[in-house]
């Protein structure tokens, strides 16, 4: 288990991320679950980075799926309020202080006011507005990426998450996944900048980016995705250059005039890029519905996967992204001049599951319990045979359960009419203490008589009394007050209360419990507290009885016995003492209930009524848009499974890459006799089932020892209700508690509800949860019978072929154009989990032969090639399979080229804005060769043009698609480059941009590679370099570049082909005579011939050096203090005016140098001449460079010059 960054750039990451994280979460709360309970307990480690960038102000949410930020990720927004020009003009001024917005020119918005998207909310599918916004929070990314690293490289917790995991010891070094869309505006905008930064954190060779292609949109209205297939092409062409290599000084120029400067001066961003497509494998079997929602659930699903299998991680890495993949091009058309081929093959992911399908099932059960559950909580006191209506009905159940009732609540309140009996009974340990004490104060108060007769000790007993009867309205020692306290505690009167009516709603539901507590509280109001009053309004007191108060006023003789008169007077007292302790209690119970019916019962009676509003609520949503094809969690009870229906819901069928043992449709009888044997005692399923409802609704239910209990937690009482009469707690002095009302809550949402019904479903030892805990190796070695183990294996080995063929790599390939480059066919390459199978011979054999025969796979060991994977041990109830090609060149890739092809063919090319705002980078950024191909290139093209082997129209005053052509020595013959060019004439900055545009438009040829003629449409590139340079890898040392040879043969004669073939049939000619470079035709010397050609190669030196980055332009030159070259741009109205053929002046400079070098070499035929001067090397018609004073004039214009190239 590696510690991992992943970042999710634009709408398709932040949607895969979301899945990922949600998948990792149930992932580990299934294999850990004694530290997550739930998967929503779950906090992902912080060894595992999760980044979102994109546009939006806030993170995007996916339905109901926590997104990234609330996964427990981050987010950074490249959005704002503002328009798109305030943010335009921001970054071009900071780029432009630095003299930098030559990194810029070619790609800019010609106009930003024109530019009507709201950038709070997206890019609208322009990649210039992306990157733009973008480049507008560099430095803010750069900083965030920076925290999430060092964060990343503190942490230790995914090292104990992999020892839990028993996994040994996790690796060190991190891993990052870059997740974008190719054709989106934003994440397609931004991936690429992401990865230089991180680049400049963490190692590229460390670095992956998994691309979404433009593919996964087909299924959407073409109105709805116009930006797409452009959008994906530009990608192709600018990650290709980033490969390549050929992108890194722009990027980091640009970077550093943004403040954010690049340490790491290695070229690669990245080490490997993993389209991601909706078609798979060679045959291009569609995912699923073929939505983008599955693409990015299968692939956050994959990538979840792979975090959690250490062996499947190292597998990818080892195979598919620091090395090339196991095979290497035949060709060298794709990619001539990389030095470092492992660079140019893109990588390929694909992933499924086989599952034992119970954990679907244990859903399906609980969705079908809940159903059940809720109809009870609406429907309970309904009974089907009856006519009344639903109140008349609830009435009729309140009544005949009142006296049931009545007996439960008799032991917490008062009945009405024996309130003084309630009394004495329920606090008869205080009233006897009270009475006890009172009868003691009243024995220390009555003198001994002293001898003294009856009818004079009389006053001196009345005397006590009277003084007693002044203190008997009095709590003795609080002895009162506690027998109250303990009666309104929270387990007493409040939970017993609460207990009457959870049992109730469990039977027959909200309504009918609502209406009861109505009832309830009447009684209690106007019955109940009257009772109490009329008994509190009378005064305690009490005196001696007049039995003995006759007998002492009678007695004039001496009392002998004092003591035992005494006793008689006191237990004649005690009933009245009695009596005023139950008034005392009455006295001081009256408010206490009056609080009691305002502060509890009036509560729970909005709950109840809140609750009830609420389900009937949740029975009128009829959708829930979370549900997809492979999605089955909804808290929507009409979408829930239940007794009417007679087939299973289609999206309890497995998901796009799952397959599953237990056939779905057997789940509804499954679930019957789970039912039956959950509740033994029940005479038939349906009472079974209502049985099963009712505990479900209450939240109480048997459990097996040492399991968890049941939670109890349909009526809750969160805060105890705590009146204003009881804030003081017995034995303190002080008031230590505020007055509360009671705060309840009435979990019975369909949620909650669910929630129970889950657990339920989960008991440990009960048919539920032994069904669904059966792992693979259960199944197969628990069967019964051979007979029914024997077909456990067929149907095992068949769903693992069906498995292998949901892991194919999500990527189209072009089968015959990997022949024509690799030599072979398409294969695969899989990596299998664990296979907890092992031990039987048959079953080893029958899984064996499925891999080893799967069409276009090719293991080592075709005879036992899961022999490293099978094992004799698990509990595993899973198989993962994840499946990829050999790294191929990304032009093989159809789920690439092929809906971008379609595009372009649809418009023929002619819609002005399929290419509109497209390209994001410098045309040496963007164009799909390396720096030594469009090195090539270059050269051929002015070799063609001096040997009239290139024609074109060279001005704008033609049609869009005139196309450039070049003449093909083999086959004698003139061939066209593509037109439209993605950058027609119609759109170029000056004449001159016909070579960049002619270079950028190589895309385009090798969008077509895989069209029938197979790479036919490169051919015009091939041709045009191979008049610079036709080797099959760039020529060096001694070798003569073939541009020699052909300047050779010019040089002595001067004749174009035209004019030297012009008896073939079927050649026209395509160069015009007035396009003859002056001086160079067959009426000239040869000596003049060199010169005149070096004259205008020197002219297009000059030029092209006076437009280029002044540190190149100086490079090798004597400092000329003080001097400006035009190419370092400040100012953003002149960055817009240079033609484009400013991105590739450098390698004019250095290709015009290497063709006066070549013409000599062609006139001597002899090796090169020492390196001389750019004045000797041009001859005596070389223009001297211009002073700094021509540039200091603010009247020259950059473009002098240009029409004599």
């Amino acid at each position: 288990m590696h510690k991992a960054l992943i970042v999710g750039c634009g709408g398709s990451g932040a949607k895969t991320l979301a899945f990922m994280m949600d998948q990792l979460k149930s992932m580990l709360a299934e294999r850990l679950p004694d530290d997550y309970p739930t998967p929503a307990s779950v906090t992902l480690p912080k060894g595992w980075q999760f980044i979102n960038i994109d546009v939006p102000l806030d993170c995007e949410t996916i339905n109901k799926l926590p997104n990234v930020s609330q996964a427990g990720g981050s987010y950074i927004s490249c959005g704002a309020h503002a328009q798109y020009n305030s943010i335009d003009t921001t970054v071009t001024a900071t780029i432009g202080s630095q003299a930098q917005l030559g990194t810029v020119s070619s790609w800019l918005v010609d106009e930003p006011d024109d530019v009507s998207v709201a950038i709070s909310s997206g890019a609208g599918q322009y990649r210039r507005i992306g990157r733009m916004l973008f480049l507008s929070k560099a430095q803010e990314i750069r900083k965030q990426l920076g925290r999430a690293v060092d964060e990343l490289t503190r942490a230790n917790d995914v090292s104990l998450l992999h020892k839990k995991l028993h996994q040994g010891d996790a690796p060190n070094q991190p891993i990052v996944f870059v997740v974008s869309s190719m054709a989106g505006g934003a994440g397609a905008s931004m991936a690429l900048d992401v990865c230089r930064i991180l680049a400049d954190l963490i190692p590229p060779q460390r670095i992956a980016m998994f691309a979404v292609t433009p593919d996964i949109f087909s299924s959407f209205d073409p109105a709805a995705r116009p930006g797409t297939n452009p959008n994906a092409l530009s990608v192709f062409a600018e990650f290709t250059a980033a490969q390549f290599g050929a992108a890194f000084r722009d990027d980091a120029t640009l970077f550093r005039a943004l403040g954010v400067p690049l340490a790491n001066h290695n070229p690669m961003p990245l080490q490997r890029i993993f389209p991601v497509g909706v078609k798979a494998g060679v045959e291009g079997t569609l995912l699923g519905d073929g939505k983008p929602r599955t693409v990015y659930r299968a692939l956050g699903r994959g990538l979840a996967a792979l975090m959690m299998d250490q062996s499947a991680l190292d597998d990818l890495i080892n195979y598919n992204i620091t090395n090339t993949g196991g095979t290497s091009m035949k060709s060298a058309e794709y990619g001539w001049g990389v030095n470092n081929r492992d660079v140019i093959p893109w990588a390929s992911f694909g992933y499924a599951q086989l599952s034992m399908g119970r954990d679907r099932y244990g859903e399906y059960a609980a969705q079908r319990l809940a159903s059940e559950s809720v109809q009870r909580l609406l429907e309970g006191h309904l009974d089907e045979t009856s006519a009344e209506d639903g109140d008349t009905q609830i009435n009729e159940l309140i009544e005949k359960r009142s006296g049931i009732i009545r007996d439960k609540l008799n032991r917490l309140l008062p009945p009405s009419d024996r309130v003084p009996a309630w009394l004495d009974w329920r606090f008869n340990p205080e009233v006897n203490r009270w009475t006890q004490g009172m009868a003691a104060r009243l024995r220390e108060r009555i003198p001994a008589p002293n001898g003294r007769p009856g009818n004079q000790w009389i006053h001196d007993i009345d005397g006590a009394v009277a003084q007693l009867n002044g203190e008997v309205g009095n709590d003795l020692g609080g002895i009162l007050y506690q027998g109250l306290w303990n009666w309104a505690q929270t387990d007493d009167l409040q939970e017993k209360f609460l207990d009457i009516l959870r049992a109730e709603i469990s039977r027959y539901g909200v309504p009918y419990a609502a209406a009861l507590l109505e009832k309830l509280r009447n009684d209690f109001r106007e019955n109940t507290l009257n009772a109490l009053r009329a008994i509190a309004s009378t005064s305690p007191g009490f005196r001696v009885s007049d039995e003995l108060r006759g007998q002492l006023q009678g007695n004039k003789n001496r009392i002998q016995d004092g003591q035992g008169f005494e006793e008689r007077i006191i237990e004649s007292c005690v009933p009245q003492l009695r009596h005023s302790a139950i008034i005392n209690i009455a006295r001081r119970m009256v408010p206490i209930a009056e609080d009691f019916d305002k502060s509890f019962l009036v509560p729970l009676a909005q709950i109840f009524g809140a609750g009830h509003r609420n389900l009937e609520a949740a029975m009128k949503i009829t959708k829930d848009d979370n549900l997809g094809a492979a999605q089955v969690k909804t808290d929507v009870p009409n979408l829930w499974p239940d007794e009417s229906m007679d087939r299973v819901p289609e999206r309890f069928y497995q998901a796009a890459n799952e397959v599953f043992l237990t056939d779905v449709g057997s789940f509804p009888q499954q679930f019957q006799g789970d039912v039956l044997a959950c509740v033994r005692d029940a005479v038939d399923y349906s009472a079974a089932l209502q049985e099963a409802a009712r505990t479900i609704v209450a939240g109480d239910w048997e459990s097996a020892a040492g399991s968890d209990k049941a939670p109890n937690d349909l009526l809750v009482l969160i805060e105890p209700w705590v009146p204003s009469e009881l804030v003081r707690t017995p034995g303190s002095g002080d008031d230590n508690r505020d007055p509360q009302p009671a705060r309840l809550e009435l979990h019975a949402s369909p949620r909650q509800v669910l929630s129970r019904a889950r657990s339920y479903v989960l008991r440990r030892d009960y048919s539920f949860e032994r069904f669904i805990s059966v792992s693979l190796r259960d199944y197969i070695y628990n069967a019964q019978t051979d007979a029914e183990r024997n077909e456990r294996i067929l149907r095992l080995a068949d769903c693992f072929k069906r498995t292998m063929t949901a892991a194919l790599p999500l990527a189209q390939v072009n089968n015959e154009l990997v022949q024509r480059l690799y030599g072979e066919s398409v294969s695969y390459h899989f990596n299998f989990s664990k296979i907890p199978l092992a031990g039987d011979a048959a079953l080893e054999k029958a899984l064996n032969d499925v891999a080893g025969g799967y069409d276009h796979y090719k293991p080592e060991n075709r005879a036992e090639p899961l022999r490293e994977n099978l094992s004799t041990q698990g509990i595993e109830r899973s198989i993962d399979i994840f499946g990829s090609y050999p790294n191929y060149a990304p032009i093989v890739f159809d789920s690439v080229m092929e809906p971008i092809r379609a595009q372009w063919d649809s418009t023929h090319g002619q819609d002005p804005a399929f290419w509109k705002w497209r390209r994001a980078r410098p045309m040496t950024g963007a164009m799909p060769m390396s720096d030594a191909e469009r090195y090539a290139l270059i050269g051929g093209w002015y070799i063609g043009r001096l040997t009239g082997r290139i024609g074109f129209p060279n001005t704008l005053d033609t049609d869009d698609d005139n196309p450039v052509q070049v003449y093909d020595g083999t086959s004698q013959a003139w061939i066209a480059f593509e037109a439209p060019m993605l950058t027609p004439p119609s759109r170029f900055r000056h004449k001159i941009d016909w070579l960049p545009a002619l270079l950028e438009s190589a895309t385009l040829a090798w969008m077509r590679a895989g069209s029938y003629p197979l790479m036919e449409s490169v051919r015009p590139y091939t041709v045009m370099r191979g008049l610079y340079d036709d080797g099959t890898t760039p020529t060096r040392g001694a070798r003569v570049l073939s541009g020699v040879r052909l300047l050779n043969q010019w040089v002595f004669d001067g004749l174009y082909p035209d004019e030297t073939t012009s008896t073939l049939p079927g050649v026209a000619s395509s160069v015009r005579p007035e396009d003859r470079i002056p001086g160079t035709g067959p009426d000239v010397s040869p000596e003049e011939r060199v010169q005149a050609a070096k004259a205008w190669l020197g002219r297009n030196f000059e030029f092209a050096r006076k437009i280029m980055p002044g540190d190149l332009a100086a490079r090798g030159q004597r400092i000329n203090y003080g001097a400006k070259n035009l190419g370092d741009i400040s100012k953003r109205d002149d960055a817009v005016r240079f033609p484009f053929l400013r991105d590739i002046a450098f390698d004019i400079t250095e290709v015009t140098k290497q063709i006066s070098l070549m013409l000599d070499e062609a006139y001597k035929m002899g090796p090169p001449e020492p390196e001389v001067s750019e004045s000797d090397l041009f001859g005596s018609s070389f223009r001297a460079a211009p002073r700094e004073t021509e540039f200091d004039n603010p009247t020259a214009d950059f473009l002098d010059g240009a029409d004599d190239l």
